[in-house]
């Protein structure tokens, strides 16, 4: 019986994690259908600077390189984040249904 519980309460803490995961991949979708995120972030962020930075990387000027080398890596960061943010909303949302079904079971089992 408490082997039990501690599953039940492993599997509720997994759905809690997933359910926020989900819920973040959510809102990361609804910021991204936002003119203005397109705009300043996706475009002239991520794509406008990256364009003006990545030739400045080779500048023999070596403030000027590493502050362009910094801002692509940050740049890369931020796209490396976003979709961190939809994979493991993806994979949390698939593994909501199996928590479900498993937590089903071991309550039917008591």
């Amino acid at each position: 019986m408490q082997n039990e519980m501690s599953e039940l309460q492993q599997i509720e803490i997994s759905l809690e994690e997933a359910n926020k995961a989900v819920e973040l991949r959510d809102a990361l979708i609804k910021l991204e259908k936002s003119y203005v995120f397109k705009k300043v972030i996706l475009r002239e962020f991520m794509e406008e600077e990256a364009k003006l930075m990545a030739p400045l990387i080779g500048s023999p000027n070596e403030a000027a390189a590493k502050g362009a080398t910094n801002v692509c890596i940050g740049i890369g960061a931020l796209g490396s984040f976003l979709n961190k943010v939809h994979r493991q909303g993806d994979v949390a949302e698939r593994a909501i249904q199996q928590l479900e079904n498993a937590k089903i079971g071991l309550v039917d089992e008591e």
